[in-house]
């Protein structure tokens, strides 16, 4: 689950397998998970200290030996017994410090990753959906210690007590041999077909969740949709798929254990044979026999609880591959120059040339040879009729969408060479649609940019004439902002969005429609803040509101993704018959 290197989300060579995820999550954690092995090979030794205690003993009583060395073992076999506990709880403690580090780990990995995510290529991945798989990270725990506790102290009892067993005599060897024979069988036979339907039956939950919120997303369609059974229907399909898997997965998990069975019943007679013949043929004593009887058993049991254990290993794939999902992800290359100090204190200037993007899996480019300029302090409008490539103009210019042709500048450095990341700390994108968060109305503005004090965010809620409502409120600009920014006005919940745009005193500011839902008054009052001559920023704007293009000093049409016109407004209604026909609509 380590992130991606830098440009590539990994998706280079492919995604890693499920086993070479979990190799790599065991990775990070080698030094403690080290520990567990020192404490469960300490308490495997100890535990072996019953069954050779007990040998001893039968054969110092059947020879009528003292009492006093027999009560001596018997306090051996206590304090072996008690000191296996205290190793085992100790290595639990451990494997709760690896499920802690796990947990943050992955939750910081994902948080680090999501700003920097390539929204072009991620684009067809619904993200909220997609982050439904951090939850995956409590199934990784809960199975991870599991595997570091049961299977290892499994493994180890079987590996000691097969050495143990082969000093009694060499015959029993061969039980050992046979056992590793019928467990790599088994895992051969059966270990792939059984990842395969424990990762198809989680596809079809996550199936079933996503479609879920899509009815909560969409609560009054499906309301005013009435008896229709689309709903159902979905949900069934859906569910019906995750049985089916589910169904699939048991059968295998069922065939392993039947199998293990039936060894474990030919085993454990023939091993009873085995030892009958070695005490009559005076091979072996009593003692041993009845010790290596217990080993034997011990060793099944510690068999049979790794092979029912598999169903957890199994689970424990499937979520480290769907945690790795997300990680995949592919991100921004997180290199380049730092943005060289600005020339002129009235903003950037920017520079598009013979611009062309597409959106990976289309063929119809949305943009073809924009060319285009802003100078320092320049209010430029790009305008069109629905679908002409502003928006996504827009994102392009302000580095958000990284797959394009041709050449972008900030004050003539091209922004492939930028730092991304730096870059935008001097660009603001205020979209159509309000981007709020849970928390405070200063968390909302400030975003946790360290150069953003509070007295910035005061001037920007002035800015934007926020202030009066701000003062309104009782907690002022402490007051809590719900997700989305439900529950606020819309034109509040928009300067709310302005403000932060404003308040990291940008040098160049992208607005996407952002004027549309304000009434007149104050769409004008906005425009004459925004807009201003002595503002130290270039403004780059989206509209299709002929009020918001007379206020700017340009005006850029895009017509099926290319220039159609550029000019100031006035100029273009009176000499181009294009723009006049979309203005008057």
């Amino acid at each position: 689950m380590s992130p991606p290197p830098d440009g590539d989300g990994g998706g280079t060579a492919g995604p890693a397998s499920p086993v070479r995820r979990l190799l790599q999550l065991l990775g990070h954690e080698r030094r403690l998970i080290s520990v567990v092995y020192v404490y469960a090979a300490l308490a495997g030794l100890f535990g072996l200290a019953l069954p050779l205690g007990v040998q001893a003993i039968i054969g110092l009583v059947s020879g009528g030996m003292l009492f006093q060395p027999v009560v001596l073992l018997i306090s051996f076999v206590i304090l072996g017994t008690l000191a296996n506990g205290g190793l085992q709880i100790m290595q639990l403690s451990v494997v709760e410090t690896v499920q802690q580090r796990v947990f943050a780990r992955y939750a910081f990995e994902v948080g680090t990753l999501l700003p920097r995510l390539r929204l072009d290529a991620a684009g067809e991945v619904d993200l909220p959906e997609m982050m439904n798989r951090f939850f995956e990270i409590k199934m990784i725990q809960k199975t991870l210690a599991k595997l570091l506790t049961d299977w290892i102290a499994a493994l180890l009892q079987v590996l000691f007590g097969v050495i143990l067993l082969t000093f009694y005599h060499p015959y029993f060897s061969l039980f050992g041999l046979l056992l590793l024979v019928t467990l790599g069988a088994i895992f051969w036979w059966s270990g792939p077909r059984g990842l395969e339907t424990s990762l198809r039956e989680s596809k079809y939950k996550y199936k079933v969740a996503h479609w879920l919120q899509e009815l909560s997303r969409n609560l009054t369609a499906f309301k005013f949709a009435g008896r229709g059974e689309l709903p159902v229907e979905r949900l069934d399909e859906r569910v019906t798929g995750y049985l089916a898997y589910r169904q699939a997965h048991f059968r295998v998990v069922m065939r392993q254990s039947w199998a293990f069975v039936i060894f474990k019943t030919l085993i454990s007679g023939g091993v009873l044979v085995l030892g009958c013949i070695l005490v009559v043929n005076r091979s072996i004593s009593l003692g041993q026999f009845v010790a290596s009887e217990l080993v034997i058993v011990a060793v099944l049991l510690a068999v049979e609880k790794a092979i029912l254990g598999l169903a957890d290993v199994y689970d424990l794939l499937t979520a480290v591959e769907k945690a790795g999902q997300v990680t995949d992800l592919p991100v921004e290359r997180a290199s380049g120059l730092v943005p060289p100090p600005i020339a002129d204190p009235n903003g950037i200037a920017l520079g598009v040339r013979d611009l062309t993007f597409r959106y990976p899996g289309s063929d119809r480019p949305v943009l073809r040879g924009v060319s285009l300029q802003a100078f320092p302090g320049e209010n430029v409008a790009i305008t069109g009729v629905e679908g002409a490539g502003e928006s996504t103009l827009l994102a392009v210019i302000g580095g958000l969408l990284d797959s394009y042709a041709g050449v972008i500048t900030y004050d003539e450095v091209s922004l492939r060479e930028l730092d991304r990341m730096r870059a935008r700390e001097l660009v603001a994108h205020c979209g159509s649609r309000v981007a709020l968060f849970e928390g405070t109305v200063e968390e909302n503005i400030a975003m946790g940019r360290s150069w953003v004090r509070t007295e910035d965010v005061l001037d920007a809620v002035a800015a934007v004439g926020l202030h009066s409502w701000v003062q309104e409120q009782p907690e002022g600009l402490r007051t809590p902002i719900a997700s989305d920014g439900r529950a606020l006005p819309s034109q509040v919940a928009r300067k709310v969005a302005l403000a932060r745009c404003l308040a990291g005193r940008p040098r160049l500011l992208l607005l996407d429609d952002v004027f549309d839902v304000f009434d007149p008054p104050v769409k004008r009052d906005l425009l004459a803040r925004l807009l201003r001559r002595d503002a130290s920023w270039t403004v780059i704007t989206v509209s299709h509101d002929a009020r918001v293009l007379q206020a700017c000093d340009r005006v850029v049409v895009l017509r099926d993704g290319m220039v159609a016109c550029d000019g100031a407004f006035d100029a273009l209604r009176a000499n181009d018959p294009y723009f006049r026909e979309l203005v008057l609509n």
